[in-house]
Order: C-alpha cells, then sequence, then structure tokens
C-alpha cells in the first residue's frame, strides 16, 4: 500500500478535467501524461485506489482520478510540467515546515484513522525517527511521517496496520519478557555484559527493582538493565566498569 498524500489537491482543484471526458483515460504505469500545452509532463509510475502517481522527472506528484482526462495522446491534465512542479514544490515546502513544528522527541503520533500509534522516543542524526509502541522501539523513515490536518503529528496507517507488521517484534519481546522474568530468580547469580560475575539476586523490591548481593554489600539495580542470557540466567546489559561506576560511592 502506497501511503503518500494527494500533492496540492486543492490548488489542483481549478484544472480538474470534466467528469465526461474521465472514463477510459489510460492510467496505467508507463503511460506518458499530457498537459493542457500538449506538451509531456511525466510518465505514471504508479496507480492506486483512487489516485495515480506521475514523475515529471523533478517531482512525483500524487493526483486524484478526477485530475485525469483523455487527450489525444494519452491521459490529460489542466496543467503544463511547470505548474504541476510548481505546485508540488510548494506543497512539500508548505508541508515540510507543517512536520518540522510538530516532529518533537515525546510526541505523541496519531494514526491515519486517529488512534494512537505511540511516542516520538528519539530522532537520529540520519533523519530516522524511532518510535516506542506498545513497549517496542521501532525506527521510521523521516519521510513516512506528516502533519494532519488537526496539525499533529501522524503516520499514515492504522493502529490495526501497525499492530500485523509488529506482530514479530511483539512476539519475540514477549519471549524475552518472559525469559527475563524466569531468570530474576533469587540465587542466581548475575553476570555484566562481559562476563564478569558480580553477585546473585535476593530479591525484586516492591517497586520491581533487582536487589542483588555482592561482597561489598547489597545494590538495587532497575530490571530494565537486565535480560537472560542463552542458558536462561540473569545479566546485565552493562559492563563491569560502567555498573562500578554507577554503583559508586
Amino acid at each position: 500500500m502506497k501511503f503518500t498524500k494527494m500533492v496540492a489537491a486543492s490548488l489542483l482543484a481549478f484544472a480538474s478535467i470534466p467528469a465526461a471526458a474521465q472514463s477510459d483515460v489510460g492510467l496505467a504505469v508507463g503511460a506518458t501524461v499530457y498537459g493542457s500545452d500538449a506538451g509531456e509532463v511525466g510518465k505514471i509510475v504508479e496507480v492506486g485506489d483512487g489516485y495515480v502517481i506521475v514523475d515529471t522527472g523533478t517531482h512525483k506528484a500524487t493526483l486524484p482520478n478526477s485530475s485525469f482526462g483523455k487527450g489525444s495522446k494519452g491521459p490529460l491534465i489542466g496543467l503544463t510540467k511547470a505548474g504541476l512542479d510548481e505546485f508540488v514544490a510548494k506543497a512539500n515546502a508548505e508541508a515540510a515546515a507543517k512536520l518540522a513544528e510538530v516532529l518533537k522527541p515525546q510526541a505523541t503520533i496519531q494514526g491515519a484513522a486517529g488512534g494512537d500509534l505511540g511516542t516520538v522516543k528519539s530522532i537520529e542524526a540520519d533523519g530516522t525517527v524511532v518510535v516506542t509502541y506498545k513497549g517496542i522501539d521501532t525506527a521510521f523513515p523521516k519521510d513516512q511521517f506528516y502533519a494532519n490536518d488537526a496539525g499533529q503529528l501522524a503516520l499514515p496507517f492504522t493502529a490495526e496496520q501497525l499492530d500485523q507488521a509488529l506482530a514479530p517484534q511483539f512476539e519475540a519481546a514477549g519471549e524475552a519478557k518472559a525469559a527475563l522474568e524466569a531468570a530474576l530468580t533469587a540465587g542466581k547469580k548475575v553476570k555484566t555484559s562481559d562476563g564478569v560475575e558480580v553477585g546473585a539476586i535476593r530479591e525484586l523490591d516492591a517497586q520491581g527493582n533487582v536487589v542483588v548481593d555482592r561482597s561489598a554489600g547489597p545494590i538495587t539495580l532497575p530490571k530494565n538493565l537486565f535480560t537472560a542470557d542463552a542458558a536462561g540466567n540473569p545479566a546485565l546489559l552493562i559492563d563491569k566498569a560502567a555498573l562500578d561506576a554507577a554503583t559508586a560511592g
């Protein structure tokens, strides 16, 4: 499914082709689209449900089917190539400005049909956006995000579609959680990520933190610092040096 918005649809309304001329216009991938000056506008690169994507060589414009009519040489729109490129450039600039206002860490993300799709955890240097959704961190390309009509950060799919796409991750996360719960058992030895044994689990306290008995005295660590190793034993996600630094004093 192609998740793109209709580009400059309102601007193109005045240039729409009359409905009587829209039947059998030849909207097929590879077809050349012509403009109001009879010149070539670009090639159709995708035909979807109610939309067509035209590549002008400068931009890819997603246009509603109602923008096309049947010309003598092929599909026709009521704009020239230059006119379409101008509208697309303007629409893209406006969309980018609106997105910049709402794409920020901790921002809540709306789905295409409304509903909560999680929050922005971070925006990486390469533009990748890390989203936390139902406890799972997933990276999305920045160009999948947009500001919706209500001025909210949004992704162009529904919660149901995202659940389906992330089903393997949810399953893996559930298995990892179960393995960790089994590993965090009183008496089990704890090793750091570099393999150094640092003590044994005494208990999980009322807040769910892990109390580890060491020769230097007990320490209390958050559960999210632990994982279960291949043998099902508790292991820290930090090395011995980082543990010592975190618990010094």
